[in-house]
């Protein structure tokens, strides 16, 4: 090849070549997309050993990428001459969240994404599928570097919009999996730290009893050991905060001080967007733990369901699944609404119990999610995991991943732990939240719970024109999936049965 000293790096595999140009300000963003990709130019490299033709395109995208000065990468299809740029992570930006609190946070539909950008064997979507009988979408994310395949799933009244929500929820997994290289994170002791930090032990970390669990993945928190932490906004305050990585992602990562889900993270076209729908979703989360590790029975949500309801509900009707809808709404005062779809003459094929929830600020938007999301929780149950489900019914402690969380309330015997939780009182009718901007949001929470936001961000998200965020609250509580894991307050003990909720 005819190129410079700068000349890009080629890497192959699996019938394609990567180039990314040389210098160390992109040298992390490559190696953290060969890294999660799993595509095989990254599992099995080799030196390049091409026909003429081949070098020869080789080098032209390479001098194109010299010439103009380009800090993606391209990814070519060596039989097509297919050609790809792929955005990298680049230099370090500094903690600079800023959020307009006047900005309205209304939702204007869903994007249009750019699908040419998004699906490629290197991702960051590996594929979109779609079932078009209950409008049920899946989109996979590459994502080697997570330890396990992860989805995203849209439900939604049409197919495109069920791909459009999936692919949406799967790039929020992008961002919420693992720091992007080019945001400000900061390794030392809580003491060193400059400017105000959250403390750890206020967000529900384990128990010493949880710790002293045969092989326990999570370390206790040290005042004075060295973590790594990375920067958001306190949203009072709007003055930046620290707050340790791992309460924040939850990529695999070494020693963490919880094993973190997706709680409390959402996507939007703007940042102020993306934090009311993170709130929303960590709101829901903290009433669902809440009652279920509480003592209050769930009284039954205050109006019937209207024929748009019901009409969507047809598919568990059809499985002879009996429906009721509850209201966990807590003192916040945001409408939550818990599902519960049981089976009483069980069918041997389906879950016996399935339990949806749902947050929103109008109470009957709240309902309609909840019903969207328990509709496509009825999955025939293979002969796998019905053994699996006996076996959690003696041994909630193996109760560990998300499925295992379905499985758990798979067989009649378990309805009970679930039937005892709820009243058949008539809840109070919720008027609905007005909130046209985070302003008025904060209004709402101020007397009830402090509110922490962070960035999510990942050079994918940014093409598309969209902002990835964490919100964090002391007084929310935390979904967790794997019963030794759960996180509890500190007045409480953990609960003897694993939840139900996925």
């Amino acid at each position: 090849m005819i190129l410079t000293q700068r000349a890009p790096r080629v890497i192959s595999g699996g019938g394609y070549a990567l180039l990314a140009p040389e210098g160390q300000d992109v040298k992390d963003g490559l190696q953290h997309l060969l890294e999660n990709s799993g595509h095989p130019v990254h599992l099995y490299p080799h030196d390049l050993q091409t026909c003429p033709l081949q070098d020869h395109l080789i080098e032209t995208a390479g001098l194109h990428l010299q010439d103009h000065n380009i800090t993606d990468a391209l990814l070519i299809h060596l039989q097509t001459g297919q050609m790809e740029r792929i955005p990298l992570a680049k230099t370090t930006m500094p903690c600079d969240l800023k959020l307009d609190l006047q900005k309205s946070v209304a939702r204007s539909g869903l994007p249009d994404l750019r699908w040419d950008r998004l699906i490629s064997p290197l991702g960051p979507l590996l594929g979109v599928n779609a079932e078009k009988e209950l409008s049920i979408a899946t989109a996979q994310l590459a994502s080697k570097a997570a330890g396990q395949r992860v989805y995203g799933v849209g439900r939604a009244d049409r197919i495109q919009a069920s791909r459009t929500i999936a692919a949406l929820e799967a790039l929020e997994r992008l961002g919420g999996l693992f720091p992007d290289p080019s945001r400000q994170r900061m390794h030392a002791s809580m003491g060193d730290l400059p400017g105000q930090v959250l403390d750890p032990r206020s967000l529900h970390l384990y128990f010493p009893l949880q710790h002293q669990q045969r092989d326990f993945p999570c370390k206790p928190f040290e005042e004075d050991q060295p973590r790594t932490w990375v920067c958001g906004l306190n949203l009072k305050t709007l003055q930046p905060v620290w707050i340790e990585e791992s309460l924040v992602y939850y990529g695999p990562m070494p020693d963490p001080l919880v094993l973190n889900t997706s709680s409390g993270c959402a996507l939007g076209q703007s940042l102020e967007e993306a934090t009311l729908h993170a709130f929303l979703e960590l709101a829901e989360r903290d009433a669902a733990m809440r009652w279920w590790q509480g003592t209050h029975k769930a009284p039954l949500w205050p109006t019937p369901f209207e024929d748009d309801v019901l009409e969507v509900l047809g598919n568990l009707f059809d499985l002879e699944y009996q429906v009721q809808a509850h209201d966990l709404t807590t003192d916040l005062g945001l409408p939550v609404c818990l599902l519960v779809a049981t089976q009483k003459e069980w069918d041997g094929l389906h879950p016996a119990t399935l339990c949806a929830t749902a947050a929103h600020l109008d109470p009957r938007m709240a309902l309609l999610k909840a019903v969207q999301e328990i509709r496509g929780m009825a999955q025939k149950l293979t002969p796998q995991q019905l053994e699996k489900a006996a076996l959690l019914q003696q041994h909630p402690e193996q109760v560990l991943t998300l499925e295992d969380h379905l499985l758990a309330y798979a067989l009649p015997a378990a309805r009970d732990a679930i039937a005892s939780k709820l009243s058949g009182e008539l809840g109070l009718q919720r008027d609905a939240w007005v909130v046209p901007d985070l302003q008025a949001l904060l209004q709402h929470t101020l007397d009830h719970c402090e509110l922490h936001v962070v960035q999510q961000d990942h050079p994918v998200l940014r093409e598309q024109g969209l902002f990835c965020v964490r919100v964090i609250s002391p007084q929310l509580l935390p979904i967790t999936y794997g019963h030794p894991y759960q996180r509890v307050p500190a007045s409480q003990a953990p609960t003897a049965d694993p939840h139900p909720f996925t």
